[in-house]
């Protein structure tokens, strides 16, 4: 495992995330921004006693320390004079998304793509349900969500969520691709692609994503998925396909009744009951695949009063 990390273009949320999270485990990060300006002054790096951070771009900030490798923004160009320098020297450099991939590359890695509503309660409804019965996991999560980040060094699987915003004109296949998932859950994805008028381009991007699942891999997925009728075929034998019905629920007072084999299950969502069901639907069949049983996950839930 690396343990003498270099940032470049620390400004930026994830990385700045990855930064803290990395040093706290006691790895020697270091760290450069643009400018001051460009600071995320939640994260403090101006302390040195924290992370000694550089203002400015300089080739010396690589080639005069001892470095196992780089990580890099997404909002640096290609011809940074740091990320040049790294390249000359040939240090491994890393995307935050490839980092991830590098950092657990020992763990199962689950990816959830969908609706951010749904992504919300779903990582509220997983993290309740594994931490009920005291299972250990990693976490990130980017886009719609408020960014967060928990790696450790024996969770043995890690949730990555990424919430897919149906305003969007560009979907981060090669993000997705990046993290070399093992197990991956479309959620709520029907309305979503139904509002933006799914084409092809970003149907192929599912199906590619989809294709890349290694053998013995996974894909859990709603019936209802616009993509469904593309998925089945064109997935090998050896990757394992979860088709799911959304579980049967009604809403009065802003609490929620789900229907399960042990009666309703009463649980406080505000209002947010097409988002509740997804979630819920979704945390149910993808823990399964994890060991946990349907009735595992119900007796979790009884004791979840609100979302």
């Amino acid at each position: 495992m690396h343990r003498n990390i270099y940032i470049i273009g620390a400004d930026d949320p994830l990385l700045a995330m990855l930064a803290l999270t990395l040093h706290q485990q006691g790895c020697a990060i270091t760290a450069s921004i643009a400018s001051q300006g460009s600071l995320p002054e939640k994260f403090f790096f101006s302390q040195p006693t924290i992370i000694p951070l550089q203002i400015g771009f300089l080739e010396a900030n690589i080639t005069n320390k001892p470095l196992d490798c780089v990580v890099v923004s997404s909002n640096i160009g290609p011809d940074n004079i740091e990320l040049v320098a790294a390249k000359k020297i040939g240090l491994p450099i890393y995307s935050y998304f490839e980092y991830i991939q590098y950092y657990a590359h020992n763990k199962q890695r689950i990816l959830i793509i969908g609706q951010p509503s749904a992504i919300r309660i779903l990582s509220a409804i997983l993290h309740h349900v594994l931490n009920y019965y005291r299972r250990p996991f990693d976490y990130a999560a980017l886009s719609g969500l408020s960014s967060y980040l928990a790696l450790t060094p024996y969770a043995p699987f890690i949730l990555l969520y990424d919430a897919l915003e149906s305003a969007s004109n560009s979907y981060p296949c090669k993000d997705w691709l990046d993290y070399r998932p093992h197990l991956l859950l479309f959620l709520g994805l029907d309305e979503a692609l139904k509002q933006t008028k799914i084409d092809r381009a970003l149907q192929n991007q599912f199906l590619m994503l989809a294709r890349s699942l290694p053998k013995g891999g996974g894909i859990v997925y709603d019936a209802a998925f616009p993509i469904a009728s593309d998925l089945k075929p064109s997935l090998p034998p050896d990757v394992k396909q979860v088709v799911y019905t959304m579980a049967q629920s009604r809403l009065t007072h802003d609490v929620a009744y789900v229907t399960t084999s042990q009666g309703e299950i009463a649980i406080r969502c505000a209002n947010d009951l097409s988002s509740l069901v997804y979630a819920w639907s979704g945390a149910q069949h993808l823990l399964q695949e994890l060991a946990i049983s349907p009735e595992q996950f119900y007796t979790a839930m009884r004791c979840m009063n609100d979302l």
